[in-house]
């Protein structure tokens, strides 16, 4: 028989993860604009995807709905970039990226 792991260290090991996600976030971050200032569209992709991906990890974590997440990430996005006056044609090109892959 499997001992039932005590329910306080369930939730100190919940938190650390969660503390290190949020930790990985910042540095992944920090290489996105590391690698926009060097140039590197390889360092670029590879941060900008971490930042997805830790991104994921830590709504799971904290019992979000990834599928919420994907959601207000579509609805988010004319509201934050367009109030910039940004490109529309731009972001047009990430909303159409967006709805395809949900």
């Amino acid at each position: 028989m499997v001992p039932t792991p005590d329910p306080h260290v369930q939730i100190a090991r919940k938190l650390q993860s969660m503390e290190t996600a949020k930790v990985e976030l910042v540095r992944q971050v920090a290489d996105v604009l590391r690698a926009i200032q060097r140039g590197s569209e390889r360092e670029m992709t590879q941060a900008l995807g971490g930042v997805v991906a830790v991104s994921y990890f830590l709504a799971n974590q904290l019992g979000l709905s990834l599928d919420a997440v994907d959601r207000e990430g579509r609805e988010a996005l004319p509201r934050t970039l367009l109030s910039d006056a940004l490109d529309a044609a731009d972001v047009e090109v990430i909303a159409r990226h967006l709805r395809s892959t949900r």
